[in-house]
């Protein structure tokens, strides 16, 4: 099932409410410049100890089905 991609910042943190993650959004979305190719800037905070290469990209995939972007680190 393809999700249709976020557009906005109401819809970007509207799907990361959704999710168990301490994350922090900036970028275009936050100042509302984002355009049609614009990536979805993201700050990830784990707990001591728990930030692997593994963790990472589980959190990675998991927003790249949350919001219906590719993702990138």
């Amino acid at each position: 099932m393809m999700i249709t991609p976020v557009k906005t910042k109401t819809k970007v943190i509207a799907r990361l409410q959704q999710q168990q993650a301490q994350l922090g959004l900036f970028g275009s979305f936050v100042r509302d410049e984002a355009g049609p190719a614009s990536d979805v800037d993201l700050l990830a905070d784990f707990e001591p100890g728990r930030k692997t290469y593994r963790a990472i990209c589980a959190v990675g995939y998991l927003l790249e089905e949350a919001l219906g972007r590719p993702w990138r680190f």
